[in-house]
Formats: C-alpha cells, sequence, structure tokens
C-alpha cells in the first residue's frame, strides 16, 4: 500500500478503515516514509475536534522508536514547528513531546533551500519551536485583514432568545466564521506560547 492511499481514506472521510489499513501495512513503510505521513496528516487532515482519533493513528505511525526532530520542506521548518502552526493546542504539543519530539529542537531552514543565508529571508535561518512560535503570533497581526460586518443588531447577544434569528447569506456566514477561526488561532497560538515557554521552551540564542 502506499501513503496516498492511506491519506486518500482520510480524504474520503473513512477515518476509521483508515486506521485499520494503517495498522495493518505499517511494517511496510520505513522511517522517511512514516515522518512523511505525519507531516502530510498534520499538514492537511489533522482537526483537533479528533484528536483522540488522530492520537491512535499517531500512536501506530510512531511506534516505540519513531525521530519526531526532523526538518521539512515546509514554510515551518520542522516538524514540531508545523504541529503549533496547524493545531496550537497544548494537547497535541504535549503528545508528540511526551513521544520524543525535543522542544529546543534547532530547526535549519536553508536544509531544502540552499541559497538561504545565515540572516535568513523571513525566518531566520536557525530557529526554535519557541522561535517560530512567537513569530507566527506575530504574523498574526501583520496578516489580519478582516472588517467589522456591515449589519448591525443593536445591543449585546445575551438580551436575545434562541429562537429570534436573522437571515443572512452563505458568504456573510462563511465571512465570520473564517474570522472565528482566526481569532481562535491567534489566542490559542498566544496560549502555546506562553505555554511552550513554561515547559522550558527556548529561543535559539539562548539553547
Amino acid at each position: 500500500m502506499k501513503l496516498q492511499d492511506l491519506t486518500k481514506l482520510i480524504m474520503q472521510n473513512k477515518f476509521f478503515e483508515f486506521v485499520s489499513e494503517l495498522q495493518a501495512h505499517i511494517n511496510e513503510f520505513n522511517e522517511a516514509e512514516r515522518q512523511e505521513l505525519l507531516v502530510d496528516i498534520m499538514d492537511c487532515y489533522y482537526h483537533q475536534d479528533m484528536f483522540s482519533e488522530y492520537k491512535k493513528a499517531f500512536d501506530i505511525i510512531i511506534g516505540t522508536k519513531l525521530n519526531l526532530n526532523f526538518n521539512i520542506d515546509h514554510w515551518a521548518p520542522s516538524f514540531l514547528c508545523l504541529v503549533t502552526l496547524r493545531a496550537p493546542h497544548q494537547n497535541i504539543f504535549d503528545y508528540f513531546v511526551k513521544k520524543g519530539a525535543e522542544i529546543n529542537f534547532i530547526a535549519d531552514t536553508s536544509t531544502f533551500d540552499k541559497s538561504i543565508n545565515d540572516k535568513g529571508d523571513i525566518l531566520p535561518r536557525y530557529l526554535t519551536c519557541l522561535d517560530f512560535v512567537e513569530f507566527s503570533f506575530y504574523d498574526f497581526f501583520l496578516a489580519y485583514s478582516y472588517h467589522i460586518p456591515k449589519k448591525k443588531i443593536k445591543g449585546q447577544w445575551m438580551e436575545y432568545n434562541d429562537d429570534e434569528s436573522i437571515t443572512i447569506t452563505k458568504s456573510e456566514y462563511l465571512y465570520l466564521h473564517e474570522q472565528a477561526e482566526y481569532l481562535s488561532d491567534l489566542i490559542s497560538t498566544d496560549k502555546l506560547k506562553d505555554y511552550i515557554v513554561d515547559c522550558g521552551g527556548k529561543a535559539r540564542d539562548d539553547v
């Protein structure tokens, strides 16, 4: 079985079949392929609401000795950096740290781009998970482009009954949902940043 055959099951919302097939074929994949599968899942498919379900899959992939300290060909330069970018939550962060991911692993952004010098371009060449999370947090503000919806309802949300409703377009709803997700990720990233420090996370210059 190929890696894309497994992830295709996730795309088709056949998660339990994915876990079953993963369990049956995991021994066919070497370390690099298992690492690639972890990156693919975290980058494209993982959802925080399914932490318990994905944890079962991660347990199978990692096994007892998979190396989780590696650079990746991505804007997030290491696997743990990717975890903080796609899922800035303490439980999934704790999970991978307990499985062997080092908080102060120093990623090299030039691993897949030899044109990057010591000063780097957007990111510095060398950085820890804490460096990356701090950069991601401030990048949220630089990328902010939302505005307050034109439709305004006077009063506070707690003044209205659950059976009262308004009509908005699908586009308006999706815009509000996207904004809510943005704000949620912003708050979660800020909390995770402080949590990493509490866990002993350091900037690259302090390691």
